[in-house]
């Protein structure tokens, strides 16, 4: 038994495999095919050529009434050729109290007729039984009827009755039921035959089927157990279905997404544990040193550690901000505020807090920018576009704002003109735990999580963004939007 149809027991409940799940379902499919054709062939066989004989009786009789005289006999003639009936007309007349059935000339009456095989007596008790009954049925009565001495010859009668004054007419149609049995009997071995057939197919056809179906599932199956483990190698494409050929190219794009995620974590944990260590060891060592030297207890070596201690402080309220995105728990806080009024202030605080590092700061606005959204959360995104210049600004140290009305929205873009991005590598900025620069200078502090964020905020809002960068020129990044005066908020 292959691992595929073995069952696998999991939250208490017993699954098959698909090999042995199609395999059933094409070997029940081809049994309830089999019982119809038994059943149709053999059980309602019967059932099916006696009501289809019947159909037909009635339908010759109704051509025979609507016969006049002249034609009735030629009609009948016709209907006895075709159908292969005996057509026989009775009157039946009372005679001293007593019914009394006389043939008419009109009967056409085949080899094997009842009324040819029978004697006299006993063909004018049967034609007075089938009168009464007849009579009884409002005027119509079907009636097989089997000779004693041939169990296996039977005959289908169909007595229709007609009164003129005191006579009654009584319309005989009869025919043969004989061949269905012998019919049944060669059906069954073309039965057995076909059923021996079928289920050979099915099960060929199930176990190919299965084998074709359940192999690209499977491959999938072994590369997403692999995924856990760090085995990124995605499934081999396949054209044979389209639903399986979508599913393993997903699987591959997942496979691709987290080979990078992965790598981007890892060199998270690289960045984070070097940016932490250099401020540390910093604060660490001037902490000592004023421990040890009295003289070097100075105002500078204070502000050293205190930088410092903002610098690690900025790092873990970067993880900490990407974490609480990430999980969901962000709140959202909406309301009307003043975009340019906001960023003219920002940008005047890192215009002091950076004027001491040599930064220059402009700002360009086309004036007042309402907007309704989190004013927390669209502070952050500006912030970490000037941060994120801020730390790649290069020896220029020149950073550009501007605040520009388009229509009914506002663009914000930052632009720095440091070292630039490569074109290949500019699409994946907005990775989570992604550096462009992966020296860890200290002019260049960062996790690589600043644009994640921003990525995380803008997805929220729908809001477009993008950066457009050129090596050793410097970089421009943006977002925008709507004006609240245009956005439907009253």
């Amino acid at each position: 038994m292959t691992e595929d149809d073995k069952i696998v027991k999991k939250s208490g409940k017993r699954r098959f495999g698909l090999r042995s799940v199609i395999f059933f379902w094409m070997t029940v499919f081809s049994l309830v095919i089999i019982a119809a054709l038994w059943l149709s062939q053999t059980v309602f066989l019967d059932f099916v050529y006696k009501n289809t004989m019947q159909k037909r009786m009635l339908d010759a009789t109704d051509t025979l009434v609507m016969s006049d005289t002249e034609n009735f006999r030629r009609n009948a003639a016709l209907l006895a050729e075709r159908n292969q009936f005996s057509v026989s007309v009775y009157c039946v007349y009372e005679n001293d109290g007593m019914l009394v059935p006389v043939k008419s000339g009109d009967s056409i009456e085949l080899v094997g007729a009842v009324t040819r095989n029978i004697t006299r007596q006993e063909r004018d008790k049967l034609i007075l039984f089938l009168l009464k009954e007849a009579k009884s049925e409002g005027g119509k009565v079907f009636y097989e009827y089997r000779f004693p001495e041939e169990a296996d010859n039977s005959r289908l009668l169909y007595a229709s009755v007609y009164s003129d004054a005191n006579t009654d007419y009584l319309l005989l149609l009869d025919c043969s039921f004989q061949p269905v049995e012998s019919v049944v009997m060669l059906f069954t071995v073309q039965l057995v035959l076909v059923t021996l057939l079928t289920l050979a197919l099915s099960m060929v056809l199930s176990f190919f089927l299965s084998r074709r179906i359940a192999s690209p599932l499977q491959n999938i199956e072994r590369a997403a157990r692999g995924l856990p483990k760090g085995e990124y190698g995605g499934v081999e494409k396949t054209d044979r279905y389209r639903e399986i050929s979508e599913l393993s190219e997903t699987l591959t794009d997942a496979a691709e997404e987290l080979r990078r995620t992965d790598r981007y974590q890892k060199e998270l944990i690289a960045n984070v544990s070097h940016d932490l260590r250099t401020p540390l060891t910093t604060v660490i060592g001037y902490g000592e040193v004023m421990r040890d030297i009295e003289s070097e207890r100075t105002p500078e070596n204070v502000q050293v550690i205190i930088d410092e201690a903002r610098r690690l402080s900025d790092i873990v309220s970067d993880l900490l901000v990407l974490s609480r995105y990430q999980s969901g728990e962000s709140e959202d806080e909406r309301e009307f505020f003043d975009l340019d009024e906001e960023i003219k202030d920002t940008v005047e605080r890192y215009r002091r807090m950076k004027a001491a590092q040599g930064f220059t700061f402009t700002y360009e606005s086309d004036g007042e920018a309402e907007v309704y959204c989190d004013r927390v959360k669209m502070m952050q995104v500006f912030s970490n576009l000037v941060n994120n210049a801020v730390n790649y600004s290069g020896d220029a140290r020149e950073i550009s704002v501007f605040c520009r009305r388009e229509g009914n929205t506002v663009r914000v873009s930052v632009k720095d003109r440091g070292i630039g991005i490569p074109e290949d590598e500019l699409p994946r900025i907005w990775d989570r735990y992604y550096k462009v620069d992966k020296t860890h200078s200290r002019a260049r502090i960062g996790s690589g999580i600043g644009l994640s964020i921003v990525k995380k905020i803008l997805d929220e809002y729908n809001a477009p963004y993008g950066a457009e960068s050129r090596v050793g020129e410097g970089s421009t990044f943006w977002f925008v939007l709507p004006l609240a005066s245009d956005d439907g908020v009253s």
